[in-house]
């Protein structure tokens, strides 16, 4: 298993129009180091989507990571946790 890759995030669009999504174009961290990748969102709660987590390889085919913070992908569940933080309107 390997956690090289970029990651990806998507969300769904409500009903009542586009939401603006914010993260970090880039996160670099040393193999075998924790990262936390956080995306917020603005005009729109967190809660109010569900949010999808993926990562992109080297080939630009895409994996899927988690979907909320209950659903993970083969082989994900002992390496990620998602989490909301409603407070502050944060997904990592």
């Amino acid at each position: 298993w390997s956690d090289r890759g970029l990651f990806l995030l998507s969300a769904a669009v409500s009903l009542a129009g586009a939401t603006t999504l914010e993260q970090p174009r880039e996160v670099t961290v040393g193999e075998g180091n924790a990262v936390t990748i956080q995306c917020s969102m603005k005009d729109d709660h967190m809660m109010n989507f569900i949010m999808f987590w993926y990562r992109q390889g080297p080939r630009g085919a895409l994996e899927w990571i988690c979907t909320g913070n209950h659903a993970y992908g083969e082989g994900f569940k002992d390496h990620f946790k998602a989490s909301l933080e409603e407070s502050k309107n944060i997904y990592t």
